[in-house]
């Protein structure tokens, strides 16, 4: 009788526990500010497959727990027999989805490239991925067709190159992301200059890796000058120490981490769930849905400059919050250590190879717009938007100073290291401002990346300093004036 009670006081434990976990939420107003899927309207993509693991588990768990003494073994045996079925089953069948798929990405080394000799076609579309995110969604920027050319190493080139003169290192805003081949800035300025100009961004790097493409691959094409891009919405995540090749092995633990994310089994799921449970995507019947909408993101998308015609600009918390941080915080992060030291090193090879090495400076849409429509959004408004992401903040004027004191933050620290270690840099914060204040679309509305607009902004302001002889080196200006272009 008492072992009776004992079993169902466990199942009644178990049960009660995963009801409690699925009756809470996640952070619904966060995942929607963040663009980010939300489940049954309820969870974020990761909450719902961890609870429905643990849900799987605990219905094992009582499945052992309510067996009789006599066939309990029976049951454990069972239930080996069954996960050693399916493991074995879904391990063929993610190792026979990896070899039948084609890898976006290929690997040299510890360098990620593209496959070579490949020709990518498509169209960008300028939209919210997820219905829930603002009130109104205006149209973006117009539909690019783009084309996307690897060269012999698998970067985004037209042609081999055994040389060159200008070599440009970064991520997707250097690869040229959402744009097509003679859209890149790099393409756009060596067409400018005549330059012979190598593209070795790659799309999701950071400064570790720029350090190991310009050693695996750089290098050998003996560029006069080197440029590097960095961008402040992403190159200052990191631990505190590169990784790669200057890290020569990686852990078992992140061994296994990146193969179980690379998993196609992994990712087909995550998309069923997508598509089956996220009422937030688009689809045929969307008219029929209302959108939900989240107060802190009402002033969502965003016109600037305040006139007729003008584009319209969105951004996530989470990139707001990253200006709000004091410079001081900032320098002691992990993420800047990271990224001097790899500025550090790549200095160091280029004065090695006698190669001139500029630092591009990027920066992201909040630290380039939040400055110029501070004064249309009410206080309270963007002290509201930045409290989902962060806590305890001070009345709404004095948040608002805060964040608009520690908007170049970033910039500055970056500019002030160069200057230590002699490196040449550019900024394109006061160019890309007074660009959007001319009403040109150099953002996309939706996405963080450049449109066409902000590539040609990139590319002028490296050719005037490079070829005109025109100094980049003046602090951010937060209200610049005359425009880019006439």
């Amino acid at each position: 009788m008492q072992y009776l009670k004992n079993k169902n006081i466990i199942t009644a434990a178990i049960l009660l526990i995963n009801l409690i976990w699925w009756l809470t939420t996640s952070d619904v107003t966060y995942l929607i500010a963040q663009n980010r899927d939300v489940l049954l309207g309820r969870y974020s993509v990761g909450r719902f497959s961890a609870m429905l693991i643990v849900f799987i588990i605990s219905m094992i768990t009582i499945y052992l727990v309510r067996a009789d003494r006599k066939n309990r073994r029976e049951r454990i045996f069972r239930l080996i027999a069954i996960w050693m079925g399916l493991t074995m089953g879904l391990i063929l069948v993610d190792l026979g989805a990896r070899l039948i798929r084609s890898p976006r990405y290929f690997k040299t080394e510890d360098v990620y490239h593209r496959k070579p000799h490949k020709t990518s076609t498509g169209v960008f579309k300028d939209a919210p991925e997820t219905r829930l995110s603002y009130p109104r969604t205006p149209p973006g920027y117009p539909d690019i067709k783009y084309t996307l050319t690897t060269d012999k190493r698998g970067f985004r080139n037209k042609v081999d190159l055994d040389k060159c003169e200008l070599l440009t290192l970064g991520d997707s805003f250097t690869e040229g992301s959402s744009v097509s081949d003679e859209h890149a800035w790099p393409a756009v300025y060596s067409e400018k200059s005549g330059r012979v100009v190598c593209n070795l961004a790659m799309a999701g790097g950071n400064p570790s890796t720029y350090v190991e493409t310009l050693e695996l691959f750089g290098l050998s094409l003996k560029p006069d000058i080197v440029l590097c891009m960095i961008y402040e919405g992403n190159d200052f995540r990191g631990s505190g120490e590169l990784a790669g090749r200057l890290k020569k092995r990686a852990t078992l633990k992140k061994r296994i981490r990146s193969y179980y994310k690379t998993s196609p089994v992994r990712l087909n799921l995550k998309k069923f769930f997508i598509d089956t449970l996220s009422f937030e995507r688009k689809t045929e019947t969307e008219k029929e849905i209302k959108p939900k909408t989240i107060p802190e993101l009402s002033w969502l998308p965003i016109v600037v400059p305040d006139a007729p015609d003008s584009p319209n600009y969105t951004f996530t918390v989470k990139k707001l919050e990253t200006h709000y941080e004091s410079k001081k915080d900032f320098v002691d992060s992990p993420g800047f250590k990271t990224a001097s030291i790899a500025l550090k090193k790549i200095n160091r090879l280029c004065e090695e190879n006698n190669s001139r090495f500029i630092v591009v400076y990027a920066p992201d849409k909040p630290h380039v717009l939040v400055p110029m429509i501070s004064d249309r959004i009410p206080h309270e408004k963007l002290k509201a938007f930045l409290a989902i992401r962060k806590k305890n903040l001070p009345p709404p004027d004095e948040t608002v100073r805060t964040l608009l004191a520690n908007m170049d933050a970033q910039e500055e620290a970056v500019r002030e290291l160069c200057a230590q270690e002699s490196i040449e840099f550019i900024s394109l914060t006061n160019e890309l401002r007074r660009t959007i204040l001319k009403g040109n679309h150099a953002y996309y509305t939706y996405d963080m990346h450049w449109s066409p607009i902000g590539h040609r902004v990139a590319a002028e302001t490296v050719y005037r300093y490079l070829d005109e002889g025109h100094p980049s080196n003046q602090s951010a200006d937060p209200m610049p004036s005359p425009a880019l272009y006439p």
